[in-house]
């Protein structure tokens, strides 16, 4: 982005990234889409909200963003303060406390073969990360891995599991990563020095 910024390539440093999510049992799709100096609004739906890139702490080094609290329907989970924003990472951590909330609340518990939150029954509610003062939801049917997914990932059927996850409790606890991001429209705006999420439609 500095090359071709400084090239003249583009106007403005802005990177603007789609996923959809894989379909059905697929594990290799080609589900991503980068626009180098903006974005594209066949893409999202609504319009982009914007938030300021940190400037201090663990997560400063990345696209560090803060984050003000996560929910489980109407329960809310323990805050996290900061995390970064990833499209290198698959699952979503968040802090050990909200974790541990989240799986008493669901009745989960972390699978002692694969380290994810696994479940008897399918929680319904859904979950929530809010950004200032905006919450940006997950439906079960986003955070659960989809059961035609099992047989490449190891899991057994007859049991439910989530993309969600344990981040740690120091350091950088919470990440954003591609099963939020397969349904919201990112954008990296370096120019501003801030990050943008819109509802994604694709």
């Amino acid at each position: 982005m500095d090359n071709l910024f400084s090239q003249g390539s583009i106007s403005t440093e802005v990177l603007g990234v789609s996923f959809s999510p894989e379909s059905g049992g697929d594990s290799d799709d080609t589900n991503g889409e980068l626009t180098l100096g903006g974005t594209d609004s066949s893409k999202y739906s609504g319009e982009i909200t914007f938030f300021p890139q940190l400037t201090s702490g663990d997560a400063s080094p990345y696209w560090g963003i803060a984050i003000s609290s996560f929910t489980y329907g109407s329960t809310t989970l323990a805050s996290s303060g900061s995390g970064i924003v990833d499209t290198g990472t698959t699952l979503i951590y968040i802090p050990t406390s909200a974790y541990n909330q989240f799986l008493s609340a669901t009745g989960g518990q972390t699978d002692s073969s694969s380290g994810l939150a696994a479940f008897s029954t399918a929680p319904t509610e859904n979950f929530g990360v809010t950004f200032g003062s905006t919450t940006f939801t997950l439906t079960p049917s986003q955070y659960l891995i989809p059961t035609a997914q099992y047989s490449f990932f190891g899991l057994n059927e007859g049991t439910f599991y989530s993309w969600i996850n344990d981040g740690g409790s120091s350091g950088v606890d919470t990440i954003i990563g591609q099963k939020f991001l397969e349904n919201y429209y990112s954008v990296f705006d370096t120019t501003n020095s801030q990050i943008g999420f819109a509802p994604s439609s694709v």
